[in-house]
């Protein structure tokens, strides 16, 4: 028998074919054949008096088949063929593949490990954020006086909104034991979180350390003065102080929106607007008082920024000609209910969105 050696083929060879030779004087086309693939068959095949051997679902890999002839008497030839053959496999059975699918499965592991070792940190993160912006929101609400005071016949109703990120604005109310005056404060503190929470318990501190009777412009000056000491860096506090009298109000302000004087006898609505830097800028800064009359049916509106700069959905701000049209469509009604038109107006402006700041409004109203 005789037979090409050293056979390669690949895995898109679907059959391999040798073919069989055996030289015969007598009864040439009774030769037979007998067959077997070492490490795949236990015993010999018998080929018959077939001229071919066809191999097929053999698995990649070096065989040898050796192979026999028989003469029409069954005598077995002396010598064995042996034919080496190979079957290389595809590209993603080759060793190589498998170390790459190994270290391709090891680096998606670490990943993985990699990737649930974030998520989890950014989860605890998160929660993290989410009870201290709860805390600062609690000490922000802590911040706001509990009871609205009835006195001089005025009629007050106040409201914070807060923001995701809850801000630093503040309101307050100080009476005043002889009864013949009582402040209003609106503030907003830079920053937001417990850094302006910060900011406004030391402004609520200094307030209550100043002595009565004292004129808003020399409350703001003194008020400056102590929280220009502290130093809480960049951080400011924005400030209006009114300070209501029977027939009359003095008012000042540090770099906060106007505020909005409703003049019931005229229906006129004035916006009171004063110049100066927020408390904490410059320690000697001084401040401006303003006084005007205040009389039966009128209102003075406080707001923070927080209203005209909100953004609807196409990142336009409501605007401030838009909160004064507001007021003075709304100036004859009570308190409460200007604040609520005010609070309406922003809420048909931001749609379904969050306010992006703390919206604060306070509304002062001398009662008919």
């Amino acid at each position: 028998t005789a037979a090409k050696n050293n056979i390669r083929v690949t895995h898109t060879t679907p059959t391999i074919k040798i073919n069989l030779t055996a030289p015969s004087i007598f009864k040439a086309d009774k030769t037979t054949f007998s067959y077997l693939i070492e490490g795949y068959h236990n015993t010999w095949v018998d080929n018959g008096t077939r001229r071919y051997v066809e191999l097929q679902g053999l698995k990649p890999g070096s065989y040898t088949i050796k192979i026999k002839s028989y003469n029409s008497d069954g005598y077995e030839s002396k010598n064995t063929a042996a034919v080496n053959f190979q079957i290389i496999p595809p590209w993603w059975k080759t060793w190589w593949a498998y170390l790459l699918y190994i270290a391709s499965t090891l680096a998606l592991f670490a990943y993985y490990v990699s990737f649930q070792k974030r998520a989890q940190a950014k989860a605890t993160e998160d929660q993290r954020k989410e009870e201290e912006l709860e805390q600062a929101r609690q000490f922000q609400l802590d911040m706001l006086p509990r009871e609205t005071p009835d006195e001089l016949g005025l009629d007050i109703s106040a409201t914070i909104e807060t923001a995701s990120e809850v801000g630093g604005d503040y309101y307050d109310y100080f009476p005043q034991k002889d009864k013949k005056s009582l402040y209003v404060v609106v503030g907003d503190a830079t920053g937001h979180g417990m850094t302006a929470g910060m900011m406004v318990s030391i402004t609520k501190a200094g307030l209550y350390g100043i002595p009565e009777s004292t004129p808003p412009n020399d409350v703001a000056r003194q008020l400056n003065r102590v929280i220009k000491n502290i130093d809480l860096g960049w951080n400011r506090m924005a400030f209006n102080m009114a300070r209501f009298w029977d027939d009359r109000v003095e008012f000042t302000s540090a770099a906060m929106p106007p505020v909005y004087h409703y003049h019931n006898t005229t229906g006129e609505l004035d916006e009171v607007l004063l110049g100066g830097l927020p408390l904490g800028s410059i320690k000697d800064e001084s401040f401006v008082l303003e006084e005007f009359d205040f009389n039966q049916g009128d209102s003075l509106v406080f707001i923070s920024d927080g209203l005209p700069e909100a953004e609807n959905k196409e990142g336009e701000m409501l605007g401030y000609d838009a909160v004064y049209s507001c007021i003075k469509a709304n100036g004859r009604l009570s308190a409460e209910e200007q604040k609520q038109a005010l609070l309406d107006l922003g809420s048909a402006w931001l749609g379904e969105l969050q306010n992006q700041d703390d919206i604060t409004i306070v509304v002062v109203k001398k009662s008919n």
